[in-house]
């Protein structure tokens, strides 16, 4: 079993390190440890760990998955709260920022976390990018509930094996990858369902993809409708009907996390920020940010830091 007191401390050095960010949570567990895939309950995790640690706003880089079978929280994921019941399953790619609800004592359920080897396996690395696009949010219902919970279940399982470390952690690797494949199934089955056809669902996951490799370069719909090889009306019916929003708010979303997040986890200035982001002026950045976030840039870096330090 992980022992989650070594990964805390090692959180807390490097908070220490980095008194100008967000605590940066690196994949290091225990040198007693050898393999790349761990796995515990949330009971377990929540009697390791301190109030004040769970107040933290955390930066993960690597590959977490938090699974809740009981008890409900708000858990903040990207500086939005996510509401999590029975059921609900978090996926965390690296570089997103969490932190915990500490209003709760009852948590139960699994924490799955993987170090960077996961994501180079050879075994996966040729669709890696596809394989690992999933929602941030599921909440799994009946037979993929079963199955998702029994896959993490025979994981755990498979951590406390006697064994080559190496095989075992090829085991681990192909198991996680397959848990991967069937949240992507899953969230394809209810956008399919959601969106009234597989067109929208596919020109969506498209149009996603594009937003992440290029927000910094354009903020324009016209230019994700070129790189889709479609006209903006379709563009725009795609993202309405899989998010409810226009395609226009959804990149101002986007754009307006990326610089929550530059603004959260760097001493950058304000006029870099902007430079990074595609804004050809720091005022109209300014502009912009206030509009999304409700606060001036700096307005929110403070508020930040104070979320960081803890009460």
């Amino acid at each position: 079993m992980v022992q989650f007191g070594q990964f805390v401390r090692n959180s807390r050095k490097t908070s220490a390190a980095r008194d100008a960010d967000i605590v940066d949570i690196p994949f290091r567990p225990p040198a007693s440890y050898a393999l790349d895939v761990e796995v515990f309950t949330l009971a377990r995790f929540r009697g390791r760990v301190s109030d004040a640690h769970l107040r933290r706003t955390q930066r993960v880089d690597f590959h977490i998955m938090i699974y809740f079978e009981s008890g409900t929280c708000t858990h903040m994921i990207d500086f939005e709260p996510v509401r999590c019941e029975p059921g609900t399953l978090l996926v965390l790619q690296p570089g997103q920022v969490q932190r915990f609800d500490v209003s709760l004592d009852t948590w139960d359920g699994w924490i799955v976390m993987c170090g960077p080897q996961f994501a180079s396996e050879s075994s996966i690395s040729a669709n890696k990018e596809e394989m690992l696009d999933v929602p941030t949010r599921h909440h799994l219902h009946g037979r993929d509930r079963e199955i998702v919970v029994a896959s993490i279940e025979r994981m755990h399982e498979d951590t406390l094996r006697a064994g080559d470390a190496r095989t075992l952690d090829a085991l681990l690797h192909h198991e996680l990858a397959a848990l991967f494949a069937r949240l992507r199934l899953c969230a394809r089955s209810e956008a399919a369902i959601k969106n009234g056809g597989g067109a929208n669902a596919e020109l969506f996951r498209r149009f996603r993809k594009d937003v992440e490799r290029n927000i910094a370069t354009t903020h324009r719909v016209a230019d994700y409708a070129r790189m889709a090889g479609c006209s903006e009306k379709t563009l725009g019916r795609a993202v309405l009907a899989a998010t409810g929003d226009t395609a226009k708010a959804y990149l101002s979303r986007r754009l307006t996390l990326e610089a929550k997040r530059l603004l959260a986890n760097t001493t950058l200035g304000i006029a870099v920020v902007a430079e990074r982001l595609g804004f050809d002026e720091p005022s109209n950045f300014v502009k912009f940010f206030r509009r999304g976030a409700k606060e001036a840039p700096g307005e929110f870096r403070r508020r930040a830091a104070t979320d960081r330090e803890g009460p």
